[in-house]
């Protein structure tokens, strides 16, 4: 009996040792797939489970990847790592009562773990619980004097209560731990920005130090500098937003007022024939669907185009698109063979600077008498400039000569408030544009 006993312990463990070699080899795929076949003869092994549930993870199945973390859990629920583990991806989830439980109770048993306290300091701030959050963030370095990360994050939630010369410090903390951490100097030139564009520039290019091919940095020093570049990179343009996209709303509505595509949609309407019928209508740049859900009333089938999944995920939530696609607006839309009756664009050209390419592409895709609702960042001055934002501007004159180049015509223009700034509002420029031949 005895011997039956260790044959299958030693079966069991070489099985175990078969997946981790898989692992470090980064087939997780056959982690999974063999993973599951050992499960079932050996039902009760905790390791198992939670080396299914990471392969999943690395495979970016968070559901799965929940599933086998709680089973193991259950079969062991001593086991640190599955906890952390399990914390981070009901984050990512978006299962945040879940979250703050399971830390909870792990914290029971494991009353000084930094990555405990961590992911609940994750968790709060996800929630806006600021407070909280930089109470759990200061207990994980209180634990691991060298969490770099924790002293980032702690960073960005006293941002988020405008103590900025603390977050400094605490950014300054997650360097001096880690040099090279470029999410830190990010935020640090980001802090600079206001007061010293000069310390801004330095950490920009220390930035590119480290990595010389940083979109971000590359695009803030034209800025900073005053180069107007063509268009915004499109990696710092998808950063940006996927970084963004969970509290994108809050920001840009409650923080700063925007309320763009309600005033865009309200000029739009004085220009349709109660009778005429938008039968394919397009957002280009759709974000969270903030457009979306005041144009679908017009459109009999209204896709939306962006370039950051994170933001179509939120787009998808609204239930007001028929279709969304991932992709640059111009490249998605000369690969489409669909003719729209109306495109529209807020908040979009502030990333495009020369709008030839785009104005071209909504012609060909545009029905003969086609609606271009969008808006901009208004300016006086010549053309399209890069502003120290990072942000492009436009002027009528240059939307003007794209129109007379492009074939559509302005049935309106107006300069109306766009986003607050600093206590001021920018100016936005509105525009209905129908094409003609």
């Amino acid at each position: 009996m005895n011997i039956v006993k260790q044959k299958s312990l030693f079966d069991e463990n070489k099985k175990l040792d078969q997946l981790n070699l898989l692992f470090r080899e980064k087939q997780y795929c056959e982690v999974i797939s063999k993973g599951k076949n050992y499960i079932n003869i050996f039902p009760v092994n905790h390791e198992l489970y939670k080396l299914v549930g990471t392969a999943y993870l690395y495979t970016d199945d968070l559901i799965n990847a929940k599933y086998f973390f709680e089973k193991a859990i259950k079969l062991n629920f001593s086991d640190h790592k599955c906890y952390v583990l399990l914390g981070s991806i009901l984050n990512k989830l978006q299962k945040y009562d879940e979250a703050i439980d399971l830390n909870k109770i792990a914290l029971n048993f494991f009353t000084k773990s930094p990555n405990l306290f961590f992911n609940l300091g994750n968790t709060y701030f996800k929630l806006g619980r600021i407070p909280e959050s930089i109470k759990q963030y200061q207990k994980a370095i209180d634990h691991k004097k060298d969490f770099y990360q924790a002293y980032s994050n702690l960073g960005k939630a006293l941002i988020s209560v405008k103590k900025h010369d603390n977050a400094i410090i605490s950014f300054k903390k997650a360097l001096k731990i880690k040099p090279n951490y470029i999410s830190a100097y990010e935020h640090l030139a980001s802090l600079y920005y206001s007061n010293s564009k000069n310390s801004s520039k330095k950490i920009y290019k220390k930035i590119l130090e480290i990595d010389p091919e940083n979109a971000n940095a590359k695009h803030m020093l034209f800025a900073l500098n005053g180069v107007t570049p063509f268009t915004a990179p499109k990696n710092y343009v998808v950063n940006l937003f996927n970084n963004f996209a969970e509290n994108f709303d809050e920001m840009l509505v409650s923080k700063l007022g925007y309320e763009a595509p309600k005033f865009l949609k309200n000029y739009f309407k004085k220009f349709l024939n109660p009778k005429q019928k938008i039968l394919n209508a397009v957002d280009l740049g759709c974000g969270t669907g903030l457009s979306g859900i005041q144009f679908k009333e017009f459109a009999h089938k209204l896709s939306g185009i962006d370039v950051s999944v994170e933001m179509l995920k939120k787009a998808e939530q609204t239930h007001v698109y028929d279709e969304l696609i991932l992709g640059d607006v111009s490249t998605v839309l000369e690969n489409q063979t669909l003719k729209f009756d109306l495109f529209i664009a807020t908040d979009t050209f502030i990333y495009i600077g020369d709008l030839n390419r785009l104005f071209s592409v909504v012609k060909k895709r545009s029905t003969s008498s086609g609606f271009f609702a969008f808006c901009t960042e208004h300016t006086e001055e010549n053309d399209y400039h890069i502003r120290k934002s990072g942000r492009f501007a436009h002027s009528k004159t240059y939307i003007k000569k794209l129109c007379k180049d492009h074939g559509f015509k302005i049935l309106f223009f107006q300069r109306q408030k766009l986003r607050r700034t600093k206590e001021k509002w920018l100016e936005g420029g509105y525009y209905i544009l129908i094409s003609q031949d």
